[in-house]
């Protein structure tokens, strides 16, 4: 057997023990190779013993650890990774001599798979919670609301806690006394359904964003075509973020308040735009106490991108520090769009250290790795898997740093084919997440649940 096989790089088998693979077992004193799941069709066998026939192909990348599949056509098997003595080799196809025994059998491929996985909610447990968030993006929203749909069994099977954003303006309240409650209502059932789950809410209030539909800024102009004033747009605003809260009222335990506001380079610290320019620079503080009255039960956070550069994460701190001092706020929203080295963890570290100073929840809302920036790739090669993976090991050995501080980390999205990264910014290939494109974990995955 083992001179049929390419022995790969070192770098390879150092992965495969290090992530604990478990990969099929090949005894080359008995011929017999022991395969821990194989798919027949929709059927997942477990359990299952046989002898080689012929070697086929043996591949040179790394993979991620799945499952075998068998085509009875051809009597072919194609196996993810195999031991053989000391040496492991990847996406290997062999045919097969004897079936000597099979274990288990269990019917629905994905779902019987998916039972199998360790659960990243349990193996985090006691660290932080887990879950995914980006659930009402169109690509996610729509499977995950599908019964036992793939991406519907990955985030029951993995989490603790869920992060809808349903409440973007363009979405939820697109016009004047006009409100679209049935996606929100609909995901917050599914949420509902998991009562162990801890329930956040995203976002009360995007006043900066360059979108129209999202900012709100249509408030600002009175009936007559003209901008209202101080007083008119606080009663505005009131309306908007009381009108949420209270029809969810004790159904969501974390609430984004405000997201994306600080802009360092401002003299008090704040974005400019319409909303400042009417209200003031005590916007995001005006937010916080119309939601503080609106739902006292649920935790505030403020939400923003790039906290990790130092002059933000400052403009941030001090942001956050005021609003704690005057009571208005709980916690703290990192989104951690990071990528491949960039930032580095000395970096993020120092940031969330500080952060961690002001007593407050710190949650990780929205993380992905982008790994394809600049759309050189067309796949997801073995340097890149491997360096994903690194990365999510990384950076989940540096929250894990911070109990207490650091209570909840989540991918913004499910599996690769549902980032927002593939059209960010402009339409690319890329494979930030845990999941690939059908569902099945990563290197990654393997890496964190190690």
């Amino acid at each position: 057997m083992s001179e049929k096989f390419r022995l790969i790089t070192a770098i390879a088998l150092f992965f495969c023990v290090f992530r604990a693979c478990a990969a099929d077992s090949y005894d080359t004193n008995t011929s017999v190779l022991s395969i821990s799941s194989v798919a027949v069709g929709d059927i997942l066998y477990s359990n299952v013993k046989i002898t080689l026939g012929d070697v086929v192909s043996v591949g040179s990348q790394t993979v991620a650890d799945s499952y075998d599949t068998y085509n009875p056509v051809n009597n072919q098997l194609s196996i993810p990774v195999v031991q053989a003595g000391k040496n492991t080799y990847y996406s290997v196809v062999i045919t097969v001599g004897k079936i000597i025994s099979v274990g288990n059998s269990c019917t629905g491929l994905f779902t019987c798979y998916n039972a199998t996985l360790p659960s990243l909610a349990d193996v985090y447990a006691g660290k932080f919670l887990f879950g995914f968030g980006g659930v009402h993006d169109s690509l996610v929203r729509t499977k995950l609301l599908q019964t036992n749909s793939v991406m519907q069994q990955i985030v029951v099977k993995h989490s603790n806690i869920i992060n809808i954003n349903c409440f973007y303006a363009g979405s939820v309240h697109p016009s004047s006394n006009v409100w679209k409650w049935d996606n929100c209502d609909k995901l917050l059932a599914f949420a509902d359904n998991n009562p162990t789950w801890k329930k956040r809410a995203h976002v009360a209030f995007w006043p900066f964003n360059s979108s129209a539909s999202l900012n709100l800024q249509w408030l600002l102009t009175g009936s007559d075509g003209q901008t209202v004033n101080r007083e008119q747009a606080i009663v505005l605003l009131r309306d908007h973020i009381t009108t949420m809260m209270t029809k969810y009222k004790g159904r969501f335990h974390y609430w984004d308040v405000v997201n994306e506001a600080v802009d360092y380079t401002q003299s008090d610290g704040i974005r400019a735009g319409l909303w400042k320019d009417v209200i003031g620079s005590d916007l995001v503080e005006v937010a916080f106490t119309i939601a503080r009255e609106a739902d006292p039960s649920a935790k505030l956070f403020y939400n923003d991108f790039n906290e990790w550069v130092p002059a933000k994460r400052e403009a941030i701190y001090t942001l956050v520090k005021k609003l704690k001092d005057l009571g208005l706020i709980d916690g703290i929203g990192l989104q951690q769009h990071v990528g491949l080295t960039s930032p580095t963890t000395a970096l993020l570290e120092t940031a969330i250290s500080r952060y961690a100073e002001l007593g407050l929840e710190i949650h990780i809302t929205e993380l992905d790795v982008e790994v394809n920036p600049t759309g050189t790739y067309t796949e997801l090669t073995p340097d890149l898997a491997i360096a994903l993976s690194n990365r999510y090991k990384e950076l989940f050995t540096v929250y894990a740093k911070y109990p207490g501080s650091i209570t909840a980390v989540m991918n913004w999205n499910v599996i690769d084919s549902s980032s927002w990264l593939l059209a960010f910014p402009t339409a690319h290939t890329t494979w930030p997440l845990l999941f690939d494109a059908d569902g099945k974990p990563k290197l990654a995955f393997w890496n964190l649940t190690n």
